[in-house]
């Protein structure tokens, strides 16, 4: 069955948010999505239109951080897309989805929760820290470390990859979101 007569013959099984700012190398899936399909999803998704047009968009198989690896541009060419933007995603089953919304974002609280620059959430701390040959935990940050009992600090990469998947240089931003709500104490990284 192609994936027009998906549409048509089936019913959605869920939707989802993906948010892109523009100053993001890449958007991010709701990761209560990615988590809940784990088992069905697969590396490449199918967005298909009423008329049948297909674009595919690469997902990096991340419970944790999932995001959208390659076939943004297309999608966002395709839907005339703003940069700062929140899609609305249904999904049908077998790695087919539909782009059934989208709002352009023009403040961060517009944000979906799931998104890592979202911090309007009580327990969540994110801090932007500058890489610098001095090493220098901001005291905001140590403290926060400390008023939540953190011995030590596992930090999370995109696939669980820290050391891989974020390449820093000097000068760099470094996004560090904390969920203290989380009795596991992991610490998401980002490179701004």
């Amino acid at each position: 069955m192609d994936g027009l007569q998906t549409l048509v013959h089936k019913e959605i099984i869920d939707t989802f948010e993906i948010a892109k700012l523009a100053y993001q190398p890449f958007s991010e899936i709701d990761h209560l999505f990615s988590t809940n399909h784990s088992v069905d999803l697969k590396q490449i998704w199918n967005i298909i239109d009423k008329e049948g047009i297909t674009h595919s968009v690469i997902y990096n198989k991340s419970e944790e951080h999932p995001i959208v690896l390659s076939g943004w541009w297309e999608l966002q060419n395709y839907y005339s897309l703003l940069d700062d933007v929140s899609v609305v995603v249904a999904y049908y089953g077998n790695n087919v989805f539909e782009v059934v919304g989208f709002k352009e974002l023009t403040t961060s609280q517009e944000l979906p929760k799931s998104h890592s620059r979202f911090i309007y959430n009580e327990g969540i701390f994110v801090f932007d820290v500058d890489i610098t040959p001095m090493k220098i935990l901001r005291d905001d940050f140590a403290q926060v470390l400390r008023d939540h009992n953190y011995e030590v600090l596992e930090l999370c990469g995109v696939n669980r990859m820290f050391y891989k998947s974020i390449l820093f240089v000097p000068e760099d931003m470094i996004i560090f979101r904390l969920d203290v709500t989380y009795s596991n104490k992991k610490c998401h990284v980002y490179k701004d």
